[in-house]
């Protein structure tokens, strides 16, 4: 999707959810998380908590 797109549907979005009481389809706050360049990883929960991941298949069950 554009920029320009993402922005306005971000900027129209949070006003309009005021409004109506529903969430937006995007906070300009998430749009910036998803242009961040970076992949997460779970290494510091695993290490401080001691958080194991599920699989996929486990977590179907």
């Amino acid at each position: 999707m554009p920029d320009i797109v993402a922005n306005t549907i971000a900027f129209i979005s949070e006003p309009i959810s005021k409004l109506t009481g529903k969430p937006p389809l995007i906070t300009k706050g998430e749009l910036s998380v998803l242009r961040r360049k970076g992949k997460p990883n779970g290494i510091k929960i695993k290490t401080k908590l001691g958080w194991e991941p599920t699989s996929f298949e486990e977590g179907l069950n």
